[in-house]
């Protein structure tokens, strides 16, 4: 079906592109890359993969330098505020809105949902919103999720640990249990 759909997009013999991640940033991020890179081989996408430091990846994204590029979207408090402003919002750097984004998507609709979100004090017509704006972009195919990533800890018997969204383990977070 893949090999129809780009057929059908007008590259039935395929194309070249580079995918661009990083080496030291997630869980496995280079053999994420190279799974990409495989599955896209096998329905004539010709890929060569391109693991970067973060430090020299994140300088460059900014750009934004790369057309296909392995990248995380997370929120400290748990809703959708934070990635939706940052990565779907047309980019506004003067602003903050889309400062993140690097497929320079943009979309009216998304833009307007998302703003109103932002001053909705009612929390379950805020989710709403939000969940209408990501609809949207996950639709459009602004972004493609590909995984999701899971921290484990492992702690002895009579302690307890509550994980952190970012990801961060501090020993205060530790408690007798």
């Amino acid at each position: 079906a893949a090999r129809q759909l780009l057929k059908k997009a007008g590259y039935g013999d395929g194309f070249k592109m580079t995918i661009h991640g990083t080496n030291d940033r997630y869980d496995n991020d280079s053999q994420i890359l190279e799974a990409w890179a495989q599955m896209l081989s096998k329905i004539g996408i010709e890929t060569q993969v391109v693991a970067l430091p973060k430090a020299s990846f994140f300088t460059r994204a900014a750009k934004p330098e790369f057309s296909f590029s392995l990248g995380a979207n997370g929120s400290r408090t748990g809703e959708a505020s934070v990635p939706l402003k940052a990565f779907c919002h047309s980019r506004w750097p003067d602003t903050g809105y889309g400062v993140y984004s690097r497929t320079r998507y943009a979309n009216e609709r998304v833009d307007i949902i998302v703003e109103e979100a932002l001053v909705t004090i009612d929390n379950a017509k805020r989710e709403k919103l939000f969940h209408d704006a990501m609809e949207i972009c996950m639709r459009d195919a602004a972004y493609i999720p590909s995984h999701y990533q899971v921290n484990t800890w492992g702690l002895r018997k009579g302690l307890k640990y509550a994980p952190r969204v970012d990801e961060f383990t501090l020993p205060y977070g530790v408690t007798k249990g």
